[in-house]
């Protein structure tokens, strides 16, 4: 009698809670990684950094209020239409009234996760 409730147990905890469909206009769950979007930062990626094994782990991004290093999974690409994507440079410098693109002079301040701006000390001298 034990097995068989073990049994009709484990039958149980091994369906899916919810159904499953196929069709890609079916809704999808809200999961918190959708909510807040509205206070999501938005940044440019400067560079990306490689693990031991290859696979990259991290990225140096640029925001408005300074640079970041955040893993990779925490990213999200921003949604854009694909009539407002410029995929070819040389078409904005061929418009009028182009601006030309200002180099950011590269800033010693880092800023954490956070949101405290940090520097190196004045004393710090680079070993190499």
């Amino acid at each position: 009698m034990e097995t068989v409730l073990c049994d009709c147990e484990n039958q149980l905890n091994s369906r899916l809670l919810t159904y499953v469909s196929d069709d890609p206009d079916d809704l999808y769950p809200l999961t918190p990684d959708l909510f807040l979007k509205i206070h999501w930062s938005l940044g440019r990626i400067l560079s990306i950094y490689a693990s031991k094994d290859g696979i990259v782990r991290r990225a140096k991004i640029k925001t408005k209020s300074g640079i970041v290093i955040r893993p990779i999974r925490k990213l999200r690409p921003l949604e854009l239409d694909g009539e407002s994507l410029i995929t070819n440079e040389d078409e904005v410098a061929d418009t009028p009234g182009a601006t030309e693109r200002q180099e950011v002079p590269e800033s010693n301040t880092v800023t954490t996760r956070a949101g405290r701006q940090t520097r190196p000390p004045s004393r710090y001298r680079p070993l190499c």
